[in-house]
C-alpha cells in the first residue's frame, strides 16, 4: 500500500511546478527509508533496557561480597565487564565462528544481519532473566545473614556484552547494506 501511494509521486499529472512530479530515485530513496523504521523502531524498543539492567546491576553488586581473595571489586566497575567480554566475543566471532558457520551455512557473511541481531536480542531478553533469579538467590542469601559473591552477576554482564556485540554489528551492518551508494549517511544515522 505505501509502495502504490510513493509510485504516484512519479506519475507526471500534467501539472506544472517544484511539486508536481519527483523523480523515481527519490521516490525509491524514501521507500528504502521507510522499509528500515520498523527495524529502527524495534531496535530501540529492544535496547532501552539495557542501560537499565547495567544500573540495576551495579546497585545489586553493593549489596554484595566485593572482594576475591586479595582483590577488591569495586560495583561500578561491574561495567566495564561487559565490555570485556565484547572485545573478546568480536574477536572469538571473528576468528572462529564465522569461518565454521561459513563452511556450515555456505553463506559468505556465516549468518544474516537480521539473525544477527536475533541473538542480540534473545541475550537482551536471557539477561533480565538471570538478573531475576540472582536477585531472588541474592535476597534468600541476605535473609540468613550471608553475602553473595559479586561474580554472581558476571553472567548476565556477559549477555549484556553479547547483547551489545551482536545487535550491534548486526544493525550496523544491515543499515550500511541496504542503503544504496547514496544514502549510506543516512543508513549510519538509523542505526
Amino acid at each position: 500500500m505505501l509502495a502504490k501511494f510513493l509510485d504516484k509521486a512519479c506519475i507526471n499529472t500534467g501539472r506544472d511546478g517544484a511539486w508536481s512530479v519527483y523523480d523515481a530515485a527519490k521516490v525509491e530513496a524514501t521507500k528504502i527509508v521507510l522499509h528500515m523504521l520498523p527495524l529502527v523502531f524495534s531496535a530501540t524498543v529492544a535496547l532501552v533496557s539495557s542501560p537499565l539492567l547495567v544500573a540495576f546491576t551495579v546497585q545489586q553488586g553493593g549489596t554484595m561480597k566485593t572482594r576475591l581473595g586479595w582483590v577488591q571489586v569495586y560495583p561500578a566497575m561491574l561495567a566495564i565487564i561487559p565490555s570485556a567480554f565484547q572485545m573478546l566475543m568480536l574477536v572469538a566471532y571473528d576468528r572462529f565462528l564465522v569461518p565454521f558457520l561459513q563452511h556450515r551455512t555456505g553463506y559468505e557473511g556465516a549468518i544474516t544481519h537480521l539473525q544477527l541481531v536475533c541473538v542480540g536480542y534473545v541475550a537482551n531478553i536471557v539477561a533480565p532473566v538471570v538478573a531475576a533469579i540472582v536477585e531472588r538467590k541474592r535476597k534468600e542469601m541476605a535473609a540468613t545473614g550471608v553475602q553473595m559473591s559479586l561474580f554472581w552477576l558476571a553472567l548476565q554482564s556477559f549477555l549484556l556484552g553479547m547483547q551489545e556485540t551482536t545487535s550491534f554489528v548486526g544493525l550496523l551492518e544491515f543499515f550500511n547494506s541496504e542503503a544504496p551508494r547514496s544514502m549510506k549517511s543516512i543508513g549510519v544515522a538509523l542505526f
